[in-house]
């Protein structure tokens, strides 16, 4: 990446505003992170999980001047506004007031955290305070660094079928707050090391695509629920590199392995833990 280059995601998510004075400890009771201390200027990343414990969607939530923010930063956002409203009662002291969107900028750097210099936006607010080598228009280099950050946000990762630690989010959820929708699987979980699989960084000289099995090159083929070793889940192509990147789940009894084939094929992707991948345990 170029160091003189101020590169920013700018990307627009959708974004409901929560108003009332229920707001924050309802979405502490939803999400998997402490919104209850949550104060203005932070931005705070966290969980929505089913009963089962996996992952719905992602949020990020900053306190407003109207009310409690709430950015879809993956899932389903229809999904999130319709499952929160039918939980919302008279008691919880709260409404959903809007449901639109918001502009979302953050600069990425090897120097610093990974989500830091956050800015939230209006869709029609000026740029002009930026420094003048600020780079909004390379999505592709943003979209190499969210992979190589580990960052999950296809329909293969945040669809209600893995975990928070499957998925190498363990930094997004507080173990300390009280009780919230999947806590007690997350209990289980945790008390149970029941990891099924984990994300993983890959790279390839071939062309892959989204949705390709992998497997162990040295299992039999022919025995299916031993060779089938992981799913690809994200695939970008570096021209200039003439190389394939992504992130992949693979299965436990495979995560000992630097490198996997794709399954009935000779292609193979070199796994390396991604950046920004953190756990409770080795697994």
């Amino acid at each position: 990446m170029n160091s003189s280059l101020n590169l920013f995601w700018d990307e627009t998510f959708p974004f409901l505003v929560l108003k009332g004075p229920g707001s924050k400890a309802f979405l502490h009771g939803q999400t998997t992170s402490d919104v209850k201390n949550l104060s203005h200027d932070q931005f705070l990343r966290t969980c929505w999980l089913n009963t089962f414990g996996r992952v719905k969607a992602l949020f990020e939530i900053s306190i407003e001047d109207d009310g409690v923010g709430l950015l879809v930063l993956a899932g389903d956002s229809e999904s999130v506004f319709d499952g929160l409203s039918k939980v919302i009662f008279p008691a919880d002291q709260l409404e959903i007031a809007s449901f639109s969107t918001k502009r979302r900028l953050q600069k990425i750097s090897e120097k610093t955290e990974f989500f830091s210099d956050i800015v939230w936006l209006d869709p029609k607010e000026s740029l002009e305070s930026f420094p003048p080598n600020s780079c909004f228009t390379r999505k592709d280099l943003v979209e190499i660094s969210l992979i190589q950050q580990g960052f999950p946000r296809g329909s293969m990762e945040i669809n209600g079928e893995f975990n928070p630690f499957e998925l190498g989010l363990a930094d997004w959820v507080s173990l300390d707050k009280g009780c919230y929708l999947g806590q007690e699987a997350i209990s289980k979980i945790i008390n149970n090391c029941a990891i099924r699989q984990q994300l993983r960084y890959w790279e390839s000289f071939e062309d892959i695509a989204i949705g390709e099995t992998l497997s162990i090159p040295s299992v039999n083929p022919e025995n299916s629920s031993e060779a089938r070793a992981g799913v690809i889940t994200s695939s970008v192509k570096i021209v200039s590199e003439k190389k394939t990147i992504g992130l992949a789940l693979v299965k436990r009894m495979a995560l000992s392995h630097s490198k996997l084939a794709l399954f009935g094929d000779t292609r193979e992707v070199s796994l390396s833990l991604p950046k920004g991948f953190t756990s409770l345990r080795t697994v």
